[in-house]
């Protein structure tokens, strides 16, 4: 099976956009089996594999909006094809986003959630730790109706997977 993974955009010494994708994230997915393929936000692109994979890394703000325009068309095009769509930190929400719901700032915890330290998320009734990179949450509230909840973080009440 082939994926479209997303990537980040970045600006270099130059001040020149580029994207940037950590090996991370093809080693796991080829270690999987699978044949992923990078997508530039540079470039028009066509929707042709059978997976997609919107990566994290960021915020959803205009701070990365050819990254933003590519990921909308690439998740509307998936999703006219039925195709199966892995969101991952960010990707997943920009698709809560995508979808008609929203998000906030981690500052709006009530338990406070410093990067780089795991937290408790209850997924499947069973507690696991998972680690805390970004800035943003989607409480319940936030959630597009559309979606289905996995996992959450009861102490704050925010969605973990989904």
């Amino acid at each position: 099976m082939r994926g479209l993974i997303t990537q980040r955009q970045v600006r270099d010494d130059y001040g020149t956009d580029c994207d940037r994708l950590e090996k991370d994230y093809v080693e796991f997915f080829e270690e999987l089996g699978f044949e992923i393929t990078p997508v530039s936000n540079f470039q028009k692109i066509n929707f042709s594999a059978d997976f997609l994979i919107l990566t994290g890394g960021g915020s959803i703000n205009a701070e990365q909006p050819e990254r933003d325009k590519v990921e909308e068309k690439l998740f509307k095009e998936a999703l006219h094809q039925n195709k199966p769509i892995i969101g991952i930190c960010r990707g997943m929400q920009y698709i809560n986003i995508l979808l008609g719901g929203d998000l906030s700032k981690k500052a709006a915890l009530k338990i406070a959630r410093p990067n780089n330290l795991d937290h408790k998320v209850v997924a499947d009734g069973k507690e696991v730790m998972v680690n805390n990179f970004h800035d943003d949450v989607i409480f319940s509230n936030q959630m597009s109706h559309s979606i289905e909840v996995l996992a959450k973080d009861e102490d704050n009440d925010t969605i973990e997977a989904f």
